[in-house]
C-alpha cells in the first residue's frame, strides 16, 4: 500500500535528503511494531534508499545494525526463544506424541477464537486473551532478521561497506557464537581472536554463555549467511580469505539449512575444484537426494566423477559435508530412511573407497578425532 508508494519515489533518487533521512529511521522503526506484513514492505522500502541515496541511508542504517548486537538487546529474548520451542533439538525421540500435542494446542486456539494462546508459549500471556498491546514491541530476534534482511536486498551496498559488516560479523562469531559451542574445533581453526580489533572487546565481553540460545543463535547465523549469499565476487569483501575458511569449516554444521547456505557462499567464489561439481554437492545437503547422489560418486582415480587435478583440494569439501550429514541427528522415526543409523552406514560405504587410495581418508579421521585434541596443541 503506501510504503509500497514510498519504496517507489525512494527508487528515483530524487526525494530531498530530509525526507530520504525520514523514511530511513521511519521504515527501521517499523520493524519494532508487532504486525508481520509491514515488515518486507519496510524492508524494500529501505533498500530502496539504500541503492538510490546511500549517504542518506546508511549512517542510520549502520547505526542500527550496531544496536541490534549489543548483549542489552538479547539477553532475555535469546533465553526465552530456546524455552519456548515446541520442538526442541534432539527431542525426535516421540515424534507422534509431539504432534498430537501440537495438534491439540492448535485445536485449543482455533475453537477459542484465538484467546487461548497456549500454543505459542509462556512468552505470550493468556491475560491479554489473544490482543496484542499497541505498546507491544517486536521480539529483538525478529528486529535482528529484518535488519540484516535489508543487507541481504542490497548486496552491493553490503560489498562496499565490508570494512564495517564483517568485523560485525566476525565479533558475532567470537563473541557469541563460539562463545555457547564452546567445545567447537572449528573455533580454534580459524583463530578468530587474531582477527578481531581489541577495542570492540569491552562490550562484547558483556556477553555470558547463560545468555545465549542454541536456537536464537542459528538464526542470527542464518541471517548473515543469507546475507554473504546474496555478494556476487565475494573476493571483494573485507578478509575474504577468512570468510572463504569459515563458509568452508561450516560445511560440517550437523544443521543442514546452516551447511547448504554455507555452500551458497562458498560456491560465489567460483573456485575452479568446486564450481564444477556445485549440484553434486549442493545433492549431498538434501535429504530426499543424499543417498542417491552418494552411490552416483564415483572415487576411483581412472574413470571416477572428479577430475584427477581436482581431487586433493575437492575431498576436503566432500568429507566436510559428509562429516556434518554423519553428526547429524535423526529428524523422523527410527524407520525413516534419514536416520542416523541408515545414513552414516551409507557415508561409511562411501568412505571404504576413499581407504583404497593412500592418505585420502587422514582428513575424515582428522574431523573424528580432531575434538579430543588439546586446545593448547596448535
Amino acid at each position: 500500500g503506501e510504503i509500497s508508494r514510498v519504496e517507489v519515489l525512494c527508487r528515483t533518487g530524487r526525494i530531498p535528503v530530509a525526507y530520504a533521512e525520514a523514511v530511513s529511521n521511519h521504515m527501521l522503526g517499523l520493524f519494532h511494531v508487532k504486525f508481520a506484513p509491514v515488515w518486507p514492505a519496510a524492508v524494500q522500502a529501505i533498500a530502496a534508499v539504500a541503492i538510490a541515496q546511500e549517504t542518506c541511508a546508511w549512517p542510520t542504517l549502520s547505526q542500527n545494525l550496531e544496536q541490534i548486537m549489543l548483549p542489552e538487546t538479547f539477553k532475555a529474548d535469546d533465553k526465552m526463544a530456546d524455552n519456548t520451542s515446541c520442538l526442541e533439538e534432539g527431542e525426535d525421540v516421540m515424534p507422534l506424541l509431539q504432534i498430537m500435542r501440537h495438534l491439540e494446542l492448535c485445536t485449543a486456539w482455533d475453537e477459542s477464537s484465538g484467546t487461548n494462546v497456549t500454543l505459542f508459549g509462556e512468552r505470550f500471556d493468556s491475560e491479554g486473551e489473544g490482543k496484542v498491546s499497541r505498546h507491544r514491541t517486536t521480539d529483538a530476534s525478529i528486529i535482528f532478521e529484518n535488519t540484516w534482511k535489508v543487507m541481504e536486498s542490497v548486496p552491493q551496498l553490503t560489498a562496499r561497506k565490508s570494512k564495517v559488516i564483517v568485523p560485525i560479523f566476525l565479533e558475532f562469531l567470537h563473541y557469541q557464537y563460539y562463545l555457547f559451542h564452546d567445545d567447537e574445533p572449528d573455533a580454534r581453526e580459524l583463530a578468530l581472536q587474531d582477527h578481531i580489533d581489541g577495542d570492540v572487546a569491552e562490550k562484547n565481553e558483556r556477553w555470558s554463555r547463560e545468555d545465549l540460545g542454541r536456537k536464537s543463535l542459528q538464526k542470527k547465523l542464518t541471517s548473515f549467511l543469507k546475507m554473504f549469499a546474496a555478494i556476487n565476487g565475494p573476493q571483494q569483501l573485507h578478509k575474504h580469505k577468512l570468510l572463504f575458511l569459515y563458509f568452508l569449516v561450516t560445511l560440517s554444521n550437523p544443521d543442514e539449512g546452516i551447511a547448504q547456505l554455507a555452500l551458497s557462499c562458498l560456491l560465489k567464489f567460483k573456485v575452479d575444484y568446486i564450481t564444477p561439481y556445485a549440484e553434486l554437492l549442493s545433492s549431498l545437503l538434501k535429504k530426499k537426494q543424499f543417498r542417491d547422489t552418494l552411490t552416483k560418486i564415483d572415487m576411483s582415480k581412472e574413470e571416477g566423477t572428479v577430475d584427477s587435478h581436482h581431487r586433493h583440494d575437492l575431498i576436503p569439501v566432500i568429507v566436510r559435508i559428509l562429516f556434518g550429514r554423519f553428526s547429524a541427528r535423526g529428524s523422523g522415526a527410527k524407520s525413516s530412511k534419514d536416520s542416523p543409523a541408515a545414513r552414516r552406514a551409507a557415508i561409511l560405504a562411501f568412505l571404504t573407497v576413499l581407504g583404497k587410495n593412500a592418505g585420502e581418508l587422514d582428513y575424515f579421521v582428522y574431523m573424528m578425532t580432531r575434538v579430543f585434541i588439546p586446545k593448547e596443541v596448535d
